[in-house]
């Protein structure tokens, strides 16, 4: 039997945040992006990425967001994260040293 925990509101340590969103330009063009914030909650998350789309591209706007907490149990490619994925991760999150949020 699967037991399903809900998830707290704000988690006591910052988490890492998978975040898939949609990010409208000024011009009407629509870019899909992927990227990874480190925080303590996904309302916290959102927050941080809307300030910083617009802090990059003033006048864009977030849409179709979609948050997954990356944790023991996320998986890439079917398989479960290495150290060396962690690793990864942890780099291209934001906030970071440059202050960029890297999107793919």
């Amino acid at each position: 039997m699967l037991i399903l925990k809900k998830e707290p509101e704000v988690y006591d340590y910052a988490q890492y945040w998978k975040v898939s969103y949609k990010e409208t330009r000024l011009s009407g063009e629509i870019l899909t992006f992927k990227t990874i914030i480190y925080c303590k909650s996904k309302a916290f998350a959102l927050n941080i990425l809307k300030k910083k789309t617009n802090e990059d591209n003033p006048g864009s706007t977030v849409s179709c967001v979609d948050i997954i907490r990356i944790n023991d149990y996320f998986r890439l490619n079917n398989k479960k994260l290495s150290v060396n994925d962690w690793f990864h991760i942890r780099n291209a999150s934001f906030p970071n040293e440059v202050g960029i949020l890297f999107k793919k």
